[in-house]
């Protein structure tokens, strides 16, 4: 499993990213589309592809002219097929509220555009079995560039990247609620329910941190 789907309409911002992924020493071949329905044709072709044949990772970029990343993820969530593909979104958009949606339809990561040799270095440790590598990483000590007037959405993507086996297990226990109840309003109002005791708690661990700097500080989940 090696192949990497770039999905990416603008010409230079595709060949910023391949040259990127080069200079990081990334060996996988590259497979690029413009657009989200030729992409989403050959994702329909590779879903049940096995062993070396399957798409290892998929580079998307949420504005496309036609069928958005959106879409594409969705298209590719829950398909066995692509159980072990690494989806990583790469866009200019930095919203809360688009990195949350694109998390919720099975995005692993997310790195802005234009990407920067940090951010692929650190994709690469966080997903290491992805990748084929002409000379493997070596542990860094360097710290990330600052980044000037750094957003909530880097924030959020940190929380997502750090607690993504967390995120697996709570994707997983909605699925089976899902598949167990019967697809009715009274699910729905089940899982909302089970949602918001868990924002609740979120919240609350949150005002205890800040009321008791001293006690460990857990992070609340977008959900």
């Amino acid at each position: 499993m090696s192949e990497i789907l770039i999905v990416e309409d603008t010409e230079s911002d595709a060949a910023l990213l391949e040259r990127a992924l080069r200079g990081a020493g990334i060996a996988n071949s590259i497979v690029r589309f413009t657009n989200g329905a030729d992409t989403v044709a050959f994702l329909h072709s590779k879903q049940a592809a096995t062993g070396k044949e399957r798409v290892a990772i998929v580079l998307i970029d949420l504005k496309l002219p036609d069928i958005s990343g959106f879409e594409i993820l969705k298209v590719m969530q829950g398909r066995i097929g692509f159980a072990e593909t690494l989806r990583v979104v790469v866009s200019s958009l930095d919203s809360r509220e688009s990195i949350k949606t694109a998390y919720l339809m099975g995005a692993d990561s997310f790195i802005s555009k234009p990407p920067n040799h940090f951010d692929l270095q650190e994709l690469i440790r966080s997903f290491p079995e992805h990748w084929l590598l002409v000379d493997p990483l070596q542990p860094s000590s360097s710290t990330p560039p600052n980044k000037q007037g750094n957003s909530s959405s880097d924030e959020a993507v940190r929380i997502w990247t750090e607690n993504r086996e967390v995120i697996r297990k709570v994707r997983e226990t909605h699925e089976l609620l899902r598949k167990t109840l019967d697809d009715n309003e009274e699910t729905f109002v089940i899982i909302e329910t089970l949602l918001e005791e868990l924002r609740n708690k979120c919240a609350s661990g949150a005002q205890n941190a800040t009321a008791n700097p001293k006690k460990k500080r857990h992070t609340g989940l977008l959900l």
